[in-house]
């Protein structure tokens, strides 16, 4: 990937260009493979949970028993399913960083695709949606690193669990239309409106607003709400439609002496916009090339240290709950932990095998 011929009639966008083209491809070589999200269903204790919130025995955030609350002892196989999922705080925080990592990937190669044919309004329209994206990273790594539990309590750890697990699907899955209801519709365009409504037993997934998460990164990034901005010129149907389409512009004058001027306007390179306003262009590049540098602090940095802070917070709901007993049968007890398959998966999400993490 190189500087693109028609932008060298300006060599200072050529060099800012440079910059944001190998800062892209850095971030690009740190992705390898397709990464593999594993989600516990937990089909057999929800199944069990559901009922009891029905029936007015649990809380529906906490999930423990409500005062009162007649006693039960989970199957077996509940319990494995409960215990299995103690991780999904962790795995929850990798989907969100891998995702956006490779949303980034996918809008910068488009970027730089349409950049190399002189398509200028689509390269800013990625570049629009890339500044949204890093924005959003940052906002949603910064929230989860305030959510702390209030006391080594075992219940203010499960709940600081529950609140990161619950953030990170709501930055995931946020959502303003009902998606549920449109795919379960046979003619969706019957259908003037489907907003999106939080449903009883599921996250409440109501979309963050954009613009706050821009005006926070703005911060951090001076320039980045303006850049914004002027970006969505492009992306809605205003004046950055023409002038990513502007050709050349040619003064003349009639046979009358009347002055005007001929705007070309055509799908080739806009030759005329890149002359008129290549300081604006050259500031927007780099502010975007900031905009991905930062993405490289969040990944080497920020996404690692909060997975560890997350992962110790797991691993001592984990070793909790192994060190407790499950009824075997009618006359035996056993610890948890030891229904288990030492070899499997740790709960945790760690990466490593039982036997060699919480187990021990």
């Amino acid at each position: 990937m190189s500087s693109v011929n028609w932008l060298q009639a300006e060599p200072e966008i050529v060099r800012v260009v440079d910059e944001l083209t190998k800062t892209y491809q850095r971030i690009r070589a740190t992705v390898g493979s397709d990464y593999v999200h594993r989600h516990v269903l937990q089909t057999s204790f929800k199944s069990s949970l559901k009922q009891r919130i029905k029936d007015g025995h649990a809380d529906s955030d906490t999930w423990g028993l409500k005062p009162g609350a007649p006693p039960f002892a989970m199957s077996r196989q509940e319990t494995i399913d409960y215990v299995s999922s103690q991780g999904e705080p962790v795995r929850m925080l990798m989907l969100f960083a891998q995702t956006k990592l490779r949303i980034v990937c996918q809008l910068g190669e488009a970027l730089f695709s349409a950049l190399d044919q002189g398509n200028l309004l689509v390269s800013f329209i990625c570049a629009r949606s890339l500044i949204e994206q890093i924005a959003a990273f940052d906002r949603a790594l910064e929230k989860s690193q305030k959510i702390t539990p209030k006391s080594d309590a075992i219940e203010e750890l499960r709940q600081a669990q529950n609140l990161i697990h619950d953030h990170f699907s709501k930055w995931l899955w946020g959502r303003r239309i009902d998606w549920e209801a449109l795919v379960a519709s046979p003619n969706m365009v019957a259908h003037e409106s489907l907003p999106y409504k939080p449903r009883d037993f599921y996250v409440n997934q109501t979309s963050e607003n954009v613009l706050t998460t821009i005006e926070k990164l703005n911060k951090k990034i001076p320039g980045t709400s303006i850049v914004y901005e002027t970006l969505c010129e492009f992306a809605h149907p205003n004046v950055g439609t023409v002038i990513a389409l502007t050709r050349s512009v040619q003064s003349k004058t009639d046979s009358n002496r009347t002055e005007y001027e001929d705007h070309v306007i055509g799908l080739g390179i806009p030759t005329a916009s890149l002359m008129s306003f290549s300081k604006q262009f050259q500031t927007m590049f780099l502010v975007l090339g900031a905009c991905l540098e930062h993405v490289e602090t969040l990944m080497k940095e920020k996404v690692v240290i909060e997975r560890q802070r997350v992962l110790q917070l797991c691993q001592i709901v984990v070793r909790h709950h192994l060190s407790e007993k499950i009824i075997e049968s009618e006359e035996r007890w056993i610890r948890i932990k030891d229904a288990f398959d030492p070899y499997s998966d740790c709960p945790c999400a760690s990466g490593e095998k039982l036997k060699f993490c919480c187990r021990q």
